[in-house]
């Protein structure tokens, strides 16, 4: 199974236009190029419609585009939906993580595997170069993952389908490639081989990520009854689910948001939906609430709510969390932590629910 951003492209691939780039020294940026490749990944044998390759080079680059769209960084280039690439070059340079070496003249395969296993709870597709041989048994650990988290929020566990990729095969994706689908579906970046490396082996990493994104699947169940925008509580959700399981260090969920707001100093100020979801739920673990009856409660909501998770600074949204995080706590005061994330809130649980129409 290939992750949604990517398809076999083999009857495509036959007649469509190549993505074209060159690579210039960062000296000569307007060189042109005397030979060129034309560069064709594959999964299991067939052509897939895109990529992103990394430049291995003695001396600075300056990669651009050519023709055809794609995208390129000094020292990278990535496309989608096309039928590979043509790179143009004078240099000496290798493709990608893995040092595949371009045949000039002629076609440059960059291959890729899977690997599948199926059980009861989870597909698995892991994809790897055939260079780096993947021996961590990730379904595994993705299955006891799946059953940690069904235990914990007491909701069944629908078969998943997970696909667990390196960076290279991001292609046209919009973000870092963890993503749920909501529907089963989720596709895990196990990044590249130095990042492998600084994040303490592919299992820890691969698992993290998987952890949040099935937090999400399990979070859809639910995720009607929290108004018309839950994106950012849905982030919160998912991370303090796998928090709470033991999979995430702490540090994770704060103080320190992904993009670098300080938590403590309030929630009004976070960039995003994964920082404003996080800032919320670091407030509620640091007032001893995010705890698994928390969550249990939090997957059974008593209200339908009508509310956007993601503006903290309207009072409606204020009171509404107010109301499901106070009842999710079993009625514990959780004004101060809403005073600590420096919400416009009514002042009490009582309050806000008159506020907020509940």
């Amino acid at each position: 199974m290939l992750p949604p951003w990517l398809s076999s492209c083999e009857a495509f691939c036959q007649a469509g236009e190549p993505f074209v780039a060159k690579a210039c020294p960062a000296s000569n940026p307007g060189c042109v190029p005397a030979r060129e490749t034309r560069i064709l990944p594959t999964v299991d044998g067939y052509r897939i419609d895109g990529a992103l390759l990394t430049l291995g080079s003695q001396i600075p680059l300056s990669v651009s585009v050519v023709s055809n769209g794609g995208f390129t960084h000094p020292s990278a280039f990535w496309w989608s939906f096309r039928p590979g690439a043509v790179l143009q070059s004078d240099l000496d340079v290798s493709l990608g993580f893995y040092g595949d070496q371009p045949v000039w003249g002629g076609d440059t395969v960059v291959p890729y595997v899977s690997q599948v296993r199926s059980t009861a709870l989870l597909e698995s597709t892991v994809i790897h170069h055939v260079n780096y041989a993947i021996t961590a048994d990730l379904h595994s650990g993705a299955e006891v993952i799946i059953i940690q988290e069904r235990d914990l929020l007491g909701w069944p566990a629908r078969p998943i389908r997970a696909v667990f990729l390196p960076t290279d095969l991001l292609g046209a994706v919009n973000g870092e490639g963890n993503f749920s689908y909501g529907d089963g579906r989720v596709t895990v970046n196990y990044g590249n081989p130095p990042y492998i490396a600084a994040t303490g082996g592919i299992q820890v990493e691969s698992l993290r990520r998987f952890a949040h994104e099935i937090g999400h699947d399990f979070f859809a169940h639910v995720v009607q009854f929290y108004g018309y925008n839950a994106q950012c509580l849905n982030e919160g959700m998912a991370e303090s689910i796998a928090s709470v399981i033991g999979v995430l260090p702490p540090e994770e969920l704060g103080p320190r948001g992904v993009r670098g707001t300080d938590f403590r100093l309030g929630c009004l100020t976070a960039n995003g939906p994964h920082e404003t979801g996080y800032c919320v739920f670091y407030h509620i673990r640091e007032a001893g609430q995010l705890t698994p009856s928390f969550l249990f409660r939090m997957m059974r909501p008593q209200h339908q709510f009508d509310f956007n998770s993601c503006t903290l600074n309207d009072p409606h949204t204020a009171n509404t969390l107010l109301v499901a995080m106070t009842e999710a706590a079993n009625g514990a005061d959780l004004v101060p932590a809403f005073n600590a994330m420096k919400l416009p809130h009514a002042g009490s649980y009582t309050a806000a629910r008159a506020a907020a129409g509940l």
